[in-house]
Order: C-alpha cells, then sequence, then structure tokens
C-alpha cells in the first residue's frame, strides 16, 4: 500500500472502538499496538498479556472493519 511519496499512514486500534473511530476518518488500514492493547487491558507490555484476551481482541477490531488490520 506503500507508494513512493504517498507513504502508507497507519493509525493503531487497541480495541473495537478505537478501530470503529479510525475507520470512520477514512484511512486506508489499521494497525495495532502491542502495548497498547495490553495497557488496555491492565498489563505491560512484552508478551504479558494472555493469548486468549489479544485473541479476542484483535477478533473483535478485524470484525469492525473492513479495512486491512496489521
Amino acid at each position: 500500500m506503500h507508494v513512493k511519496g504517498q507513504p502508507l499512514i497507519l493509525y493503531n486500534a487497541w480495541d473495537a472502538g478505537s478501530a470503529r473511530a479510525i475507520s470512520a476518518a477514512g484511512v486506508s488500514a489499521i494497525a495495532t499496538s502491542s502495548w497498547a492493547v495490553a495497557a488496555a487491558h491492565g498489563y505491560e507490555d512484552g508478551e504479558r498479556l494472555p493469548i486468549a484476551i489479544s485473541e479476542t481482541v484483535i477478533a473483535r477490531i478485524v470484525a469492525t472493519t473492513d479495512l486491512p488490520v496489521s
């Protein structure tokens, strides 16, 4: 999605609500931030967030938008 002279700018979602807001802003793709997702659930970054929570959060983010999610 990168084009010379027009770099792809990704905004980080940390939950379904932030993904919805980012999508509504008219972007072409959404990223996720490991730190933001972990912090939103009371964990420090660095593989401390239980995988089940991570899978649930990412599934909700993806379900909220038709945009590519990284």
